[in-house]
């Protein structure tokens, strides 16, 4: 980041926000799914939730409430993998799904990947799993800069992003070939420099 960027972003918000209002008032679709998000909200805290609760809230929501109760029970972490057997055994006692969900047998939906990495690092590994998201966040901005070399690398650090806050599977097939490019786009670009420096 640098300071053109930053002026760019801070002019844009605005404008963001007036697309965002005007959406949200005049899309019947958006009005009701945003507003059924916020008012299950509380439900992070209580695991209790409205009747009319949409399947895709509660699949974030619920995960949230796991997470965060698996965090305050064990702030080190339950170990790798343990989010399903959390979510399942443990804390879906505590919680009151909608009763459409238990119908269809959702109450778990999505536990197995947490619904967001950013939620199974931190409710499988704790403050460890925090201090690793912020690493990755760390490390990622630092591929935006003035270096044009690094593009590619920007591209993947917003995919692993988007993973963080989408996609809780640790190992989909694609990270390996991602985190590989990423390396070798930041190795190129280590001696491209040190080579311009010697010129």
């Amino acid at each position: 980041m640098n300071l053109k960027r930053t002026m760019f972003l801070i002019a844009i918000i605005p404008i963001l926000v007036f697309i965002g209002k005007l959406s949200y008032e005049n899309s019947e679709d958006l009005k009701i799914r945003v507003d059924d998000t916020f008012d299950s909200l509380l439900a992070i805290n209580t695991g209790k939730f409205k009747p009319d609760t949409n399947v895709s809230s509660y699949a974030i929501l619920s995960n949230f409430f796991v997470a965060k109760s698996n965090f305050t029970d064990h702030p080190f972490g339950s170990g790798l993998g343990s989010h399903t057997f959390m979510h399942k055994s443990i804390y879906l006692k505590q919680m009151n799904p909608p009763a459409y969900i238990k119908t269809l047998k959702l109450e778990d939906i999505n536990s197995s990947d947490a619904n967001s990495l950013f939620l199974r690092l931190f409710s499988e590994l704790g403050i460890f799993g925090l201090f690793i998201a912020i690493l990755l966040i760390f490390y990622g901005f630092k591929s935006f800069g003035d270096n044009k070399d690094l593009i590619i690398s920007q591209g993947i650090f917003i995919y692993i992003l988007l993973k963080l806050i989408r996609d809780g599977h640790y190992f989909s097939p694609e990270i390996y070939f991602f985190i590989w490019i990423m390396y070798y786009n930041r190795k190129e670009s280590i001696i491209k420099s040190n080579f311009d420096k010697i010129l």
